[in-house]
C-alpha cells in the first residue's frame, strides 16, 4: 500500500501508519528543530521503511539508511532508490558483540527486539556487520544521528565512543531500550556515554523511551 508522508507517498503497510505520526507529527527523534540544510550528513540507522530518512532527504540532507529486518528492506530500498542524497545499506549495524538475530513482536508486525542468546523464533542478522565508523567512513560531522536499534544501541555508541566517532556526532534523537533484552545495561549507560550532549529523556517507561541530545559547544 501506499502511505501518504508531508515529504509525498512512500510504500509501507497497515501497521506502518502509526510511524508516520511518531516519526514526523510527534517529532519523537526531535528532528524537527535540527538546523539541516543542503549537504547536511544525517545517519540513520534502523531506517525502517525510511520514513525519517525520506524526511531528511526532503530537507536537504545527505542521508545514510541502514536497516537489517529482511521485510522491511524492499520497502526501504525501493523508495530511497528515488532519492539521489540517500545511501540505503542492508546491514546490521553493530558494537562489539553482533546480536544473534531479531525476534518479531506478537501483534505488532512493526516491531522487533535484537537477541543475544539462541531463540527458535529468532530471525538471523543478516551480514554484514558493521560498525558506525564503517557504515559512514571518513565523512564527517555527522550533523544528526538517529538511532532505533532495538536494543543493539549501547554497543553501537560505545564502539563509536572509543573509535572516535562519537565525537563527531552533532546531534543525536534515539530511542532506547530498558532494561535492554539483555538485561544487563541502563538508561544511564547511554547517559555516560553521551555526556557531551545536552540531553533530554522523554516517554521513560519498562521497555524505554526516547532520547534527544545537542552536543555543547
Amino acid at each position: 500500500m501506499i502511505l501518504a508522508t508531508p515529504f509525498g507517498p512512500l510504500s509501507g503497510r497497515e501497521e506502518d501508519r502509526h510511524l508516520v505520526v511518531e516519526v514526523v507529527e510527534q517529532d519523537v527523534y526531535g528532528f524537527r528543530a535540527a538546523p539541516i540544510r543542503k549537504g547536511s550528513l544525517v545517519v540513520d540507522v534502523g531506517a525502517h521503511i525510511g520514513i525519517f530518512s525520506a524526511w531528511a532527504a526532503s530537507r536537504g540532507a545527505r542521508v545514510v539508511a541502514a536497516e537489517m529486518d529482511s521485510d522491511n528492506w524492499p520497502l526501504l530500498d525501493s523508495d530511497m532508490a528515488a532519492c539521489p542524497t540517500v545511501q540505503a545499506v542492508h546491514a546490521t549495524v553493530v558494537g562489539d558483540e553482533p546480536p544473534l538475530g531479531y525476534v518479531r513482536v506478537p501483534d505488532n508486525a512493526a516491531g522487533t527486539f535484537c537477541v543475544w542468546d539462541k531463540r527458535p523464533d529468532a530471525i538471523p542478522a543478516p551480514r554484514p556487520f558493521v560498525t558506525l565508523a564503517e557504515l559512514v567512513g571518513e565523512d564527517r560531522p555527522i550533523d544528526f544521528l538517529k538511532l532505533d536499534c532495538e536494543g543493539s544501541e549501547y554497543g553501537i555508541l560505545a564502539r563509536a565512543e572509543r573509535e572516535g566517532v562519537l565525537q563527531h556526532v552533532r546531534r543525536i534523537g534515539m530511542e532506547w531500550h530498558q532494561p535492554c533484552q539483555r538485561g544487563d545495561r541502563h538508561v544511564a549507560d547511554l547517559v555516560r556515554m553521551l555526556s557531551g550532549f545536552d540531553l533530554s529523556i522523554t516517554d521513560p517507561g519498562f521497555y524505554g523511551g526516547y532520547l534527544r541530545g545537542v552536543r555543547r559547544p
